[in-house]
């Protein structure tokens, strides 16, 4: 059986001081642990799935819309990788082991094939982490 390690929306949006919906420094403390797991992970032979929001600047019909300010737009640095985690997916994103995941909803799993992904290479242990 096969490992997972599941990125959620540690983006500019979430982390950065100038991100839209940041949760500031707590998530900014992190970013080197998130980078060496990360690291850790792809190097013992894990599937790396980056599942990030994805939003459009004028979409009043998401329930998101009434809750928080728009973050995470299509199209914006927002959605881009916070920290060196960027730099781990320039590195590797040609790997057939990382993923980039467009996601709608809080959830990585709700109206994504990441379950389907999960079981076709037969993961059975999943690790994740979330701005």
């Amino acid at each position: 059986m096969a490992k997972a390690l599941i990125s959620i929306d540690y983006t500019e949006d979430f982390v950065a001081d100038h991100g839209k919906l940041t949760a500031g420094a707590p998530a900014q403390a992190i970013s080197k642990a998130i980078d060496q797991v990360t690291r850790l992970a792809f190097e013992r032979g894990d599937y790396i799935f980056f599942t990030i929001d994805a939003h459009e600047e004028k979409d009043t019909f998401h329930p998101e819309s009434k809750l928080f300010p728009p973050h995470n737009i299509i199209g914006t640095s927002g959605r881009n990788l916070y920290g060196p985690l960027a730099d781990f997916y320039a590195e590797h994103e040609a790997d057939n082991r990382v993923f980039w995941m467009d996601k709608r909803h809080y959830s990585a799993f709700s109206g994504t094939d990441l379950d389907i992904r999960l079981r076709e290479r037969r993961v059975d242990t999943c690790l994740l982490y979330i701005s």
